[in-house]
């Protein structure tokens, strides 16, 4: 039988307050990590933009920041693992991530297509990890109505095309004319292709792991839980 999505304990350094369980996702971003893996549609948005604003607000003197390196002004990470979504949503994400004050750390693992391509390009802080890949290509649409709805729906789509490819310009550093290029059919990068085109920063190499008979005589893991952000950062 399915299991659902699975709780884990979050500790409360508030001494009344104590350990509360809570479901992975909610775990995940009361840590200041945001799961985008779904096509994105407005309820995924406004869920996105909410936990962003939120954790942008969170000052550290409120109960659940206390005794936490995190809280107001510090970064928060969304990994991406997406095959796009609604061209209006992506632009909405991409107008926050540039609003609030905390730096945003991007990171694409699988496939980030379209929409979630663009939204990976845009944080503060971009990465690859080693196997993840980005589709390009132009924004999409399927159409129903009148010839006149038709046109105007028509109009409007060319019109966001025209902003994603000037923003794609100017995070990447290519021309107008190279995005155009890269819009017009479906082009997939990975790796340093993706560094070198400006989509992102850095490909996160793997982590050296050490030993078997060496890991089995520790006791925890839990010292090396950062590793990665610190990677990051």
């Amino acid at each position: 039988m399915p299991i659902g999505v699975p709780k884990v304990p979050y500790t409360y350094t508030v001494e009344e307050i104590g350990i509360q369980w809570v479901d992975i996702y909610n775990f995940l971003f009361r840590s200041r990590m945001i799961m985008f893996g779904s096509d994105l549609d407005e309820e995924l948005t406004n869920q996105m933009i909410g936990i962003m604003l939120f954790l942008n607000a969170s000052r550290p003197s409120d109960p659940w920041q206390q005794g936490k390196e995190v809280g107001y002004g510090k970064e928060l990470f969304i990994y991406i693992n997406s095959l796009g979504g609604s061209v209006p949503c992506g632009i909405a994400v991409f107008d926050v991530l540039n609003y609030i004050e905390s730096e945003v750390v991007t990171v694409g693992l699988g496939i980030a297509a379209s929409m979630a391509g663009f939204i990976l390009m845009a944080g503060g802080k971009r990465v690859l990890l080693p196997h993840a890949r980005i589709l390009m290509h132009q924004p999409q649409g399927g159409f129903r109505g009148q010839s006149s709805d038709l046109v105007a729906t028509s109009r409007e789509l060319s019109r966001w095309r025209s902003v994603v490819a000037s923003i794609y310009a100017k995070k990447t550093g290519q021309s107008l004319q190279v995005i155009a290029d890269h819009m017009n059919r479906d082009i997939f990068l990975q790796g340093k292709e993706a560094v070198s085109f400006g989509l992102v920063d850095a490909v996160l190499p793997f982590r050296k792991k050490k030993p078997l008979s060496s890991a089995l005589g520790q006791s925890s893991f839990s010292e090396d839980g950062g590793a990665l952000f610190e990677a990051l950062v």
